[in-house]
């Protein structure tokens, strides 16, 4: 049986994700042949939050991702 996650724990998850996400995103910038790649690999990390957490908590971090790849 899954045992819950303390709130601490999911906000700390999620954190984390959606950083290792917006760092991908900001490796497009650095990298141009992977601008494909790097944002479907920062899609599995929000991925990730799904899975392990909730929809809800992975919506969170959508928008901060999102926004890192504006100019």
């Amino acid at each position: 049986m899954k045992q819950e996650m303390k709130r601490t724990s999911k906000i700390a998850l999620s954190a984390v994700f959606a950083a290792l996400s917006v760092a991908l995103m900001a490796l497009v910038s650095i990298i141009p042949n992977l601008e494909l790649a790097l944002p479907a690999i920062s899609g599995l990390f929000v991925a990730v939050i799904v899975i392990e957490v909730d929809k809800k908590w992975a919506l969170g971090g959508v928008p901060a991702v999102a926004d890192s790849r504006s100019e």
